[in-house]
Parts: structure tokens; C-alpha cells; sequence
């Protein structure tokens, strides 16, 4: 075993052991990653609860307001997020959600309706809804709301997220190949070069971008 699995390992193990001491946010979190890496039941049981308790009813109230906009045109619940960080990329964050409420909106809900899908909640508890919440779904714009610089340059988790999503849930199944080519139409030129030298905060909004489709594409969420 080499020194970097080892590393993995003692992580792996001091995670597993103390996951009770973490806030439930953390909590949830690892426990998503560690379950799509393991495939150990012993996750997907949080999960599970995790997905009764919070996942399905915010699925049920996200579904109302979907509805609102699709049919009566209403707008999007306004974001509110109270940050006073000093660093430029949460300060762009902050701006472009509380200005675009609809990537926040379907960064929590379009993740919902994932894990539900992943741990077959929708089976059992949504069955009567389902193809109604992916039906309304179909009807979203969603190259206005993810396929713009904002989003890319300011949320850019957010957006490849809900890129993924979006395929992965049947919605549009070739919409992630449309995005990655949106992406790559606004960074690099057809040889693959970069098209305009990036400061450090740009730069590391594209690795942060590149990461995260490596795991959106794996379903590690």
C-alpha cells in the first residue's frame, strides 16, 4: 500500500469513526461520497433517512414553485445570503445568486430529486409525482438559466451541478454535453488554448469547474 492510500485510508477510517460529531450538513455530505465510493450500506442508510426526513418534502414544496413559474409565469423565491467574506469569489457568488434566484433554486432542487433517484425514494414515497415533477421540468429554459458567464464565472459548481443533474434525471439527456460545449466555447479555441490569459481567480474558477464535471459526470453526488 502506497503513502497516498494510506493517507485515504487513515481519512476514510477518522471520517467513519467520528461522522456523529459532524453537523448534519457535513454529515450528509461525506456520506454521499462515501457511499458512491464504496457502495457500503452502512451510508446509504443515512442517506436514506436523510432523503425521508428532508429530501422528499423539499421536493414536494420545490414542485409548487416549478409549477408557479412553468404555469403562471411567477417569479423565483428571492435569495437572501448573509455573507460578509472578504474573498472575491464568495463576494461574486453572493451577487449573482441574490440577481439570478433561479440557480440557487434549482441547485437545491434539481439535487433533490438526484438523490432521491439515487437512493429509488421516488419508488416508494414519490411514485404518484414523479413523472409530474420531470414532466414540468421539461418545460424549464434551462440554457437561459445555466449557460450564460454569470453562472459560469460566478457559480460555477452550482451550474455544472445542475448541468449534470439535468441529464442524469432524464430531463434532457444530452443537455451536459451541450453545457461541457458551452464551457469550452468560453475558455479555450478550437485547438484547445486558452483564448485569454486568466488571473489567479479566474484560473481557479476553470480548475473548479473542470473538477467538478469529473464529479458531477461519476454521480458522486
Amino acid at each position: 500500500m502506497d503513502k497516498k492510500q494510506k493517507i485515504a485510508n487513515k481519512i476514510y477510517d477518522t471520517y467513519t469513526k467520528r461522522l456523529s460529531d459532524l453537523p448534519s450538513k457535513e454529515r450528509i455530505h461525506f456520506a454521499r461520497r462515501a457511499y458512491r465510493a464504496t457502495g457500503d450500506a452502512y451510508f446509504a442508510d443515512i442517506m436514506k433517512e436523510w432523503a425521508l426526513r428532508h429530501t422528499v418534502p423539499a421536493i414536494k414544496k420545490g414542485s409548487v414553485v416549478v409549477q408557479g413559474v412553468v404555469d403562471k409565469k411567477k417569479a423565483y423565491p428571492k435569495v437572501r445570503i448573509k455573507d460578509n467574506s472578504t474573498n472575491p469569489r464568495n463576494i461574486k457568488r453572493k451577487a449573482v445568486l441574490e440577481e439570478k434566484p433561479e440557480i440557487q433554486f434549482y441547485r437545491r432542487y434539481l439535487m433533490n430529486l438526484f438523490q432521491a433517484h439515487l437512493m429509488e425514494v421516488q419508488k416508494s414515497h414519490l411514485s404518484n409525482d414523479w413523472e409530474g415533477f420531470i414532466s414540468y421540468l421539461k418545460e424549464v429554459e434551462f440554457e437561459k438559466v445555466l449557460m450564460n458567464e454569470k453562472a459560469i464565472f460566478g457559480v460555477s459548481s452550482f451550474a455544472v451541478n445542475c448541468a449534470y443533474f439535468v441529464s442524469h434525471l432524464g430531463v434532457d439527456e444530452g443537455f451536459s454535453h451541450k453545457f461541457v460545449d458551452y464551457l469550452k466555447g468560453l475558455y479555450f479555441d478550437s485547438d484547445g488554448t486558452l483564448k485569454v490569459e486568466l488571473d489567479k481567480y479566474e484560473f481557479i474558477t476553470l480548475i473548479y469547474n473542470l473538477t467538478h464535471i469529473i464529479i458531477a459526470e461519476s454521480k458522486f453526488y
